[in-house]
């Protein structure tokens, strides 16, 4: 039931991904600007990407294992979801 439902709304979320990803494109553009026209070293942008780049495929992976794991009833993939919203 969990991986028919995550299969249902894969159009949804690939929008919410791309939305979050221009976002962080975004705020990364914005810093690059800033920090150039101060004179100020933009490698900060690059791990700030880079760490965002990272987590988000941690998180992916955790959430397609939390999808296909087994259905046991006991909660625990809706627990781990909801201690990770923000």
């Amino acid at each position: 039931m969990k991986v028919q439902v995550v299969l249902g709304k894969t159009n949804v979320l690939t929008a919410m991904e791309k939305d979050c990803d221009a976002e962080v494109n975004n705020i990364c553009s914005q810093m690059t600007a800033i920090l150039k026209a101060n004179g100020r070293d933009t490698a900060i942008v690059r791990e700030v990407k880079k760490t965002y780049t990272d987590k988000k495929a941690e998180l992916k992976q955790e959430l397609i294992r939390q999808t296909y794991s087994g259905g046991d009833g006991s909660g625990s993939a809706g627990h781990w979801l909801y201690d990770r919203l923000e």
